[in-house]
């Protein structure tokens, strides 16, 4: 008999004898139970519904409004703030009022209050010929990605982004540089 097969044999034998040893140890056929009546769980909690009295909270958001109104006549060219909900008007009406004070409030305040969050982009590749780097752009786009190229002094560099959250592009960057066959570059985006 060839010896490969004596090892084959031997092996099997093992392997059953094994099975049969361990696997009546694993199986033994009880199914596992867990006694419902040792957890102690609360009763359900006894609350009552009492009525809230609105005045207050009402004349705090009357004030709030006065105050928000004095600080907006001070400047040039403010619409008033409606102060209280009129009592003819509905509450549509009164949402539509209080949205347009918040357009009001956005436009008044400066572009140095907004802080842009930060965005990241792969600079694939820079070239000193348009051509080249707008093919490589279009031959991005193709592949499902989210390229364009920018100008910088001579160079023309291609960038895939931005995106938001870096793990994604780094997700991009190894297949970017599996597909293509290309060294790239993980940067901050500046608009």
């Amino acid at each position: 008999m060839d010896q490969s097969l004596k090892q084959r044999l031997v092996g099997a034998v093992v392997l059953i004898a094994l099975a049969v040893i361990l696997l009546p140890l694993i199986f033994d056929g009880q199914k596992q139970q867990i006694n419902v009546n040792a957890y102690d769980i609360p009763d359900k909690p006894a609350f009552s519904i009492q009525s809230v009295d609105f005045q207050p909270a009402e004349e705090d958001a009357a004030a709030a409004r006065r105050s928000i109104q004095s600080q907006i006549d001070q400047k040039q060219d403010a619409e008033p703030i409606p102060a209280t909900m009129a009592d003819n008007a509905t509450v549509e009406e009164h949402i539509e009022a209080e949205k347009k004070v918040d357009i009001q409030v956005q436009a008044q305040s400066t572009e140095e209050n907004i802080k842009l969050a930060d965005a990241w982009v792969i600079q694939v590749g820079a070239f000193s010929s348009a051509a080249n780097a707008n093919a490589l752009r279009d031959k991005l786009n193709k592949a499902g990605f989210k390229a364009y190229t920018h100008a910088v002094s001579n160079l023309y560099k291609v960038y895939v982004g931005p995106e938001i959250r870096k793990y994604r592009l780094e997700q991009q960057k190894n297949r970017l540089e599996q597909e293509f066959k290309v060294k790239t570059l993980i940067l901050k985006y500046i608009p």
